[in-house]
């Protein structure tokens, strides 16, 4: 049965930021990554959901899926639609019932990193990163070689989903999840996250001693924790 694993990447970036995991992972899975509409602002679960079906292989069955920041809010969602055999969130956010993430951060700001560099905003209402930013908080244990080429391809970041509702009853169903946590994350706290998957998840976070992105930062590692699942 042909290994499948399905890689989910968060806002600003695209299919283009799994490149370096896509490698390490190629010898012993197939790996689908899709470019989602998370710069669309009408563009919301169900389309990102869509969009992740319509890049699968017509046999893939039963995928690992990989939820990288902003995509995990509607992780649970795509995994079922997915038939999934397990979820990751990887560095992502992880939805509450009945809320969005974004109110979840107003409620509870201790789920992210204090103080948050703040971004521009463009005339879609998107969030814009400046270079330095993403490469002090996104990136920065990547080389500077890779920080350049993550930034300059680096897009907006529409607020809809992480705007959107995470259903009452969206985990249900839901296949088994794992959270890989980047120690070093300066954008979730570590701290919150640690007791979020003990809560929601049953279990303790799989740690990685690396920041937001560890697909750029260390993709060899992170490519064995997934396998290992």
């Amino acid at each position: 049965m042909t290994n499948d694993i399905v890689l989910l990447h968060g806002g600003t970036l695209g299919s283009w930021c799994w490149e370096g995991l896509r490698d390490e992972l190629a010898a012993d899975a197939r790996v689908t990554a899709p470019d989602l509409p998370l710069s669309d602002p009408v563009a919301g679960f169900d389309a990102c959901v869509q969009a992740t079906l319509n890049a699968l292989p017509a046999d893939c069955d039963r995928p690992l899926v990989v939820a990288h920041s902003a995509s995990g809010n509607y992780l649970p969602l795509a995994a079922k639609a997915l038939r999934a055999r397990r979820m990751v969130f990887l560095c992502g956010a992880l939805p509450q019932e009945g809320t969005s993430w974004n109110q979840q951060v107003l409620g509870d700001p201790g789920c992210v990193v204090q103080p948050l560099p703040e971004p521009s905003i463009d005339d879609q209402g998107r969030l814009v990163f400046s270079p330095e930013t993403a490469r002090d908080v996104f990136f920065p244990d990547c080389s500077a070689a890779d920080q350049e080429w993550a930034v300059r391809r680096m897009v907006p970041f529409a607020q809809t989903v992480p705007n959107e509702t995470f259903p009452v009853g969206g985990f249900d169903g839901a296949p088994p999840a794992e959270y890989v946590l980047g120690t070093n994350d300066r954008v979730l706290s570590g701290e919150w996250h640690r007791r979020a998957a003990e809560k929601l998840l049953g279990k303790p976070c799989i740690e990685i001693a690396t920041g937001h992105s560890p697909f750029l930062a260390a993709p060899g590692s992170l490519a064995s924790i997934l396998l290992a699942l």
